[in-house]
């Protein structure tokens, strides 16, 4: 699952959705507890700039493969 955390979209995404399970959560950056628990699942995190890429964060995300920065 690909979990995008902030308001961004593109042709991109669409591309990587219809080939990928995309999770888009445009504020999920601002709930902590959520993120961390939605995170669990995901196999990459794409953010722009609002979300706080901690140890914390990424210990809750052990499938975790990739972080990428949009934008």
């Amino acid at each position: 699952m690909i979990l995008v955390s902030e308001d961004v979209w593109s042709a991109d995404f669409e591309a990587l959705a219809s080939e990928f399970t995309v999770v888009r959560e445009p504020d999920l950056w601002s709930k902590k507890e959520e993120l961390l628990a939605t995170i669990a699942n995901a196999t990459a995190l794409v953010v722009r700039n609002r979300t706080q890429v901690t140890r914390e964060l990424i210990a809750a995300a052990p499938n975790l493969k990739v972080i990428a920065r949009a934008g």
